[in-house]
C-alpha cells in the first residue's frame, strides 16, 4: 500500500515524486506554465524548474531526479540534492508534486 506524505522531514533520495494530476499546465517557450484548479493560482517554472517538471512526468524517486539534473547541468551530487529537495518541498507545499513512500 502507498502512502502519501506531505512531511518535510520525511523526503529523502528515496521518496517518490509523483505530479498532481489536477494541474493544468502547458509550454510557452521553454517555460512551464501551470494552473492549480483547486486553489486558482497561476505558476510560472522557468527553465530548470521546468525540467523538473517534465522529468516528473512519471513517478520518480528524488535520487533519479538528481541524477539526470546533475548529467543535465554543471552541479555536484549534494548541491543539487539540496536546491531540489527545497524546491520539491515548495511543490508538495502548492500541492503541487505529491510525495509517495512505498
Amino acid at each position: 500500500m502507498n502512502e502519501i506524505c506531505m512531511n518535510q522531514n520525511q523526503i529523502n533520495i528515496h521518496t517518490v515524486l509523483t505530479r498532481n494530476p489536477n494541474q493544468v499546465f502547458t509550454e510557452i517557450d521553454g517555460d512551464i506554465i501551470m494552473l492549480n484548479v483547486e486553489n486558482s493560482e497561476y505558476y510560472n517554472l522557468p527553465s530548470t524548474a521546468g525540467t523538473i517538471w517534465n522529468y516528473l512526468a512519471k513517478p520518480t524517486t528524488l535520487k533519479e531526479l538528481v541524477e539526470h539534473l546533475t548529467k543535465e547541468y554543471e552541479v555536484t551530487f549534494e548541491e543539487c540534492l539540496s536546491d531540489t529537495q527545497l524546491f520539491i518541498q515548495e511543490l508538495v507545499n502548492k500541492g503541487i508534486v505529491q510525495l509517495t513512500y512505498e
